[in-house]
This record gives C-alpha cells, structure tokens and sequence, in this order.
C-alpha cells in the first residue's frame, strides 16, 4: 500500500512539474559591426522575446577617422563624452587602450530612466519595457550588423 502511495506522488510530482511554467532562462544574443576604423558589438541579455539588457562596445582605433592618438581622444572625451553614469539602469566607460578607445555603455531596461536616458543621448527609446528581441535582430541585420554566435 505505501508502495502505491509513493508511486501516486511520484506521478503527481512528475505532472506537476511538467505542467509548471517554464523557467525565466535568460538568453544571449550578440551582434557585430566591423568597419575599417570602428568595431560596434552588441550584448543583449533577454527571456524569450523581451530584452533586459543591452550591452554596447564601440572601439574606434586611432588614426585620421576620429583622433590620432590616445592624448587627443583624452581631450576629445573631456569635452565631449556624455554622462551616462547620471542616469539610473546606465553603466558607462571610456577605456583608452594601445590601439584605440573602447567605449562601453550597458543599459538595464527595467532599472533605466528612459527620460532621463533621453534628455542626456538625445536618442530616444520609446517604450523599452517591450523592447522585442526578435524585432531588434531583424532591425540589426538590416543595419549590417552580424549575429556572433
């Protein structure tokens, strides 16, 4: 008899967890944009569709595109790099490497004050709480970027 009560939990157990909803898995998707003088990637974190983060590198190398060297992308940043880092759901840097400078700006959809985001960018977000990775992939792919796997 305990054998059949255990047995009758175990399918219950088994039902009861096959039937759950399925876990809120985050997924990576990466995306890339290389030109001669300037390499864009792209990080998005998201479950299923909706996106939560977004991860922007941009390198630019020094040379005749933007600076020469990195004494001139020192000052050239001094005066005109925004202040991300004043705006809530926003981590940002400003690297200056051997070759180049690797900016860095990650966004946290549900944390970040789109307002504020917009007044210090100018870009405008619109409503990122329904930010759809699927329709930023296809946007992205359009744009010449390429998904990294």
């Amino acid at each position: 008899m305990k054998k059949l009560l255990l047995i009758g939990l175990l399918i219950v157990s088994l039902f009861v967890v096959s039937c759950s909803p399925k876990s809120d898995k985050i997924e990576i998707s990466k995306y890339e944009q290389i030109y001669e003088d300037v390499e864009t990637y792209l990080t998005f974190e998201h479950k299923g569709d909706r996106i939560i983060s977004q991860e922007i590198k941009i390198f630019v190398k020094y040379g005749d595109f933007l600076y020469k060297n990195k004494e001139e992308a020192k000052a050239f940043y001094k005066n005109n790099d925004i202040d991300f880092n004043s705006v809530d759901g926003v981590e940002h840097s400003v690297e200056y490497q051997d070759k180049g400078v690797l900016r860095t700006t990650k966004l946290y959809y549900d944390k970040l004050d789109v307002k504020a985001f917009e007044k210090v960018s100018g870009a405008k977000l619109g409503n990122i709480k329904k930010a759809s990775m699927k329709f930023e992939g296809k946007l992205l792919l359009k744009k010449d970027f390429k998904r990294v796997e």
